[in-house]
């Protein structure tokens, strides 16, 4: 429905992109202000191996929320066929009236044309 593609399609992201691109801001501007405001401030935890930690886990959250936004492929029909399965027989219940209910009906089974499934 409302995808958004980038780099000439070559990246897809679902419909809730706005929302991807607000954690990916606030991300960002929670670890600048880390880097830039609180880490000075402290001088006891200013050292190089801060910095370095606070980058890598930086990275390792961006990797992995950009991997989850690309390739999460939404729903797959689990049978990609043009011919519809049968319903599910309902032979092992006792009562007489859902073995009888139709496709559909209140007590029946309704077919998901998206996934292909009863």
């Amino acid at each position: 429905g409302n995808h958004i593609f980038c780099w000439s399609g070559k990246i897809m992201l679902g419909s809730d992109a706005h929302l991807f691109i607000l954690t990916n801001v606030l991300i960002v501007s929670g670890v600048l202000f880390h880097l830039l405001a609180i880490l000075p401030r402290s001088p006891h935890t200013a050292t190089a191996p801060t910095y370095t930690f606070v980058t890598v886990i930086f990275l390792l959250t961006q990797s992995c929320l950009w991997l989850a936004a690309a390739t999460d492929p939404g729903i797959i029909p689990p049978v990609s066929s043009p011919t519809r399965p049968h319903p599910p027989s309902n032979n092992n219940t006792n009562n007489k009236e859902e073995e009888e209910a139709p496709v559909g009906s209140v007590l029946g089974y309704r077919f998901c044309s998206t996934c292909n499934i009863f």
